[in-house]
């Protein structure tokens, strides 16, 4: 089992332009320290080291809940999300889920339930992020600036961050990302993978139920890895 796969997930989406697409360009691509400064308050927030239990509530008196333990307005907020995802099938300890309500939070998409008033993007926290540093240093500036707790607890904030840089690997490429997303929801899709030889497509034979929309995925990726030519008339 990988104790990481969950922060690898939240780490993909902030140093790639999934956060972009997420946010409809308003919220920029994190450099690697930042997004591993802010996991590791995430880490302390939910108080669950592997990031699995996400839509936690604050042991200490349950105001807080969810992966940046929102309380008061935001906390309004969250639980409108949330109720809405559950409603919806939505697993609320999913990182898409709480990927999404921080994206939207940030750029205002609650705000009209507090009578207008900004949430938490008139912070321009991110917008004003750092450009260098390390990722103690974006512990401290996101636990300082954007949670804000009453008892920082820094140390601990601090030391959640030590393993994260040997265990992030490198950032998947838009590619990978379409790739092992097919690959998950289509299990059927899977490429046959010998470590001898080049990945080929899994052939299927006559006596298999193939899905009507089987060519179509399999088309779909070939054009993402294998994008065709373009032919320029002149």
């Amino acid at each position: 089992m990988d104790k990481y796969e969950n922060i690898r997930k939240f780490y993909q989406i902030l140093t790639t332009d999934k956060i972009e697409q997420m946010s409809g360009g308003k919220i920029k691509r994190m450099p690697p320290e930042a997004a591993m400064g802010l996991i590791a308050n995430w880490r302390h927030e939910t108080g669950d080291k592997w990031l699995k239990k996400l839509d936690i509530v604050e042991l200490d008196g349950g105001a807080g809940r969810g992966l940046s333990q929102s309380t008061g307005p935001r906390r309004v907020a969250y639980n409108a999300a949330a109720a809405q995802a559950k409603a919806a099938g939505i697993d609320l300890n999913s990182v898409e889920f709480q990927m999404q309500f921080f994206v939207d939070e940030y750029t205002g998409k609650y705000d009209h339930l507090v009578g207008g008033r900004s949430l938490i993007g008139y912070s321009k926290v991110l917008e004003n992020m750092p450009r260098s540093g390390t990722t103690e240093q974006y512990a401290r500036y996101f636990s300082n600036q954007y949670f804000r707790p009453g008892t920082p607890h820094m140390p601990r904030r601090l030391e959640l961050t030590k393993d994260l840089k040997g265990n992030m690997g490198t950032p998947l490429t838009f590619e990978q990302q379409t790739t092992n997303t097919l690959n998950n929801r289509y299990p059927d899709l899977m490429m046959d993978v010998d470590v001898n030889q080049e990945p080929r497509k899994r052939q299927m034979t006559k006596t298999e139920n193939r899905n009507p929309f089987t060519d179509l995925f399999i088309k779909s990726l070939e054009n993402i890895t294998n994008p065709p030519s373009l032919k320029i008339s002149k």
